[in-house]
This record gives C-alpha cells, sequence and structure tokens, in this order.
C-alpha cells in the first residue's frame, strides 16, 4: 500500500479516536433548539409545496420534535399534534 492511500484510511481514524470528548448537556440542548425550527421550516415547506407527508422529510420534523419534547424542550404543542395528525 502506498504511503498515500495509506493516509487516506489511517489520517480519518487517528482523528476520530482523538475525539472522544462528549459536549456537555447545555451545549446538546442549545444545538437541539437551534435545530428545530430548521426542521419545521424544511418540513412544513415539504407538506404545502408537494402536498405530501413523504416517507423521510415530514417523519424527521416528527421524530425530531417528539425527541426534544421528551426531554423538556419548549416545543410548540399544538403544531406538534397538528403535524402528527
Amino acid at each position: 500500500m502506498t504511503p498515500s492511500i495509506l493516509a487516506v484510511f489511517l489520517v480519518p481514524s487517528l482523528a476520530s479516536s482523538q475525539a472522544t470528548e462528549v459536549p456537555a448537556p447545555a451545549k446538546l440542548r442549545q444545538a437541539v433548539e437551534r435545530s428545530l425550527p430548521y426542521l419545521e421550516r424544511e418540513g412544513v415547506d415539504w407538506i404545502n409545496d408537494r402536498n405530501c407527508m413523504s416517507c423521510h422529510v415530514v417523519p424527521f420534523m416528527l421524530w425530531s420534535h417528539n425527541e426534544a419534547k421528551a426531554i423538556g424542550v419548549k416545543v410548540d404543542a399544538k403544531k406538534l399534534d397538528e403535524w402528527t395528525t
């Protein structure tokens, strides 16, 4: 195996093995809170533009909002109920 090919396989594995630090719960929560509006916007746009509930876009919106709600992140329960229905 040539050195350049070895580097392609070895460098990513070394980098990932050193990345063992887990983000603080507050940082994870912030990331979830920041992502929900994007997921909502894309999911609602998909429904409205295509008149379709899709097999991946809308479920990602539903799963993410339900999981966020389950861990205590504030979500619009009325919208979530409407999307689910």
